[in-house]
């Protein structure tokens, strides 16, 4: 969401390029198509191994964590949340151990519009 902003304060810009801007769109899909696809895998591997999957989890979860920071864009708090969700899902017994990590920016940014 930041980046998308600053990228609309630099189309105003006077040295606005519109193909640099075209490749910096181009950059922001991939990201979004990239984390659309680790939370798939993640997901999977949740409904696959359940509460087997979160020693794996444990060790990826700084990233997500990252992810929900306040200044991190709207589609990387989407993604972090919907793999939380399935944390919660598909290993709640374990899902209290994170919730110190998740619970209030998942309540925060699902209030958001």
């Amino acid at each position: 969401m930041i980046r998308r902003k600053k990228e609309k304060k630099r189309e105003k810009d006077e040295d606005y390029d519109e193909e640099v801007e075209e490749g910096i769109e181009e950059e922001l899909d991939q990201d979004d198509y990239l984390l659309g696809k680790i939370a798939d895998i993640i997901h999977n591997l949740f409904g696959v191994y359940g509460e087997d999957f979160v020693q794996v989890f444990d060790k990826l979860t700084e990233y997500f964590v990252a992810m929900l920071a306040p200044e991190r864009p709207g589609l990387e708090h989407q993604w972090a949340i919907c793999v939380f969700d399935d944390l919660i899902d598909f290993a709640p017994n374990s899902a209290p151990k994170y919730q110190q990590h998740f619970l209030q920016p998942m309540m925060h940014y699902l209030s958001d519009v």
